[in-house]
This record gives structure tokens, sequence and C-alpha cells, in this order.
């Protein structure tokens, strides 16, 4: 388990738009390959029509995923409050607690594993 020594660039973990209006979103960006925004975009729109957090609060949570993803970090209970300190740091503008963004991230993780790797990170070129 690889810790992120110093606080992410801001940048990696504010929402662009809102998704509703999939015409507007900005190109991909960091990399993010079209299988996982499509995965976030779906479980986004799930989550609102049951009158979820919105996309300024979840954006967060699926980048958090995807990067403790391509990290390895491990995902036991035990492992729990180092993911709530990474979580605090890394939230941005997200105002979900730890508590709210593990299920959002745990599903997330659930998705990168039956991903392909090229699928979530892209194809080097």
């Amino acid at each position: 388990m690889r810790t992120f020594e110093r606080r992410p660039d801001r940048r990696l973990f504010a929402p662009p738009l809102d998704p509703q209006l999939p015409a507007l979103l900005p190109p991909l960006e960091h990399g993010i390959a079209q299988d996982y925004r499509h995965y976030s975009l779906v479980d986004y729109q799930r989550r609102r029509r049951r009158g979820g957090p919105t996309w300024r609060d979840l954006y967060p949570a699926y980048e958090f995923a995807r990067r403790t993803h391509a990290a390895d970090w491990p995902r036991a209970p035990d492992i729990d409050d180092a993911l709530a300190a990474q979580w605090e740091q890394m939230r941005g503008a997200s105002r979900l607690s730890w508590r709210r963004a593990r299920a959002v991230v745990e599903d997330a993780w659930r998705a990168l594993d039956n991903m392909p790797e090229a699928a979530v990170h892209g194809v080097a070129h």
C-alpha cells in the first residue's frame, strides 16, 4: 500500500460540469478511460434518481476509488482508518463523510476489478 505523501493537485478532485447534460462534459481528463467514465456517469445517475448526492459530492469519491485501486490499497476493515484519513485529504469539495463515501468507493472498486486495465487507465502511447 502506497500512501500519497503530499496532497494531490485539487484540480484532480474538482468535479467537471454536472453530467446531467452529457454533451456539456469536458473531454476525458487525467488519463481516465471511457469505460470508467461511463461507469461513473451511470452510477451517478442511478444514485441521483434515488435522491442521492450531487455530482460535486460523488465525483471525488469516483476519483478516490480510481486512484486507490490503481495504487493497490488494501480493502480490509483494519485499513479503514487509513482510508478515512486519505479521504479527508483528497475529498476536495465533496461534502460526503467517509462513512457515506465508502459505499460509493467500494462499488467503484468492484466495477474497476471487472474492467480491463486499459479500460480504466487508458492505453499508454
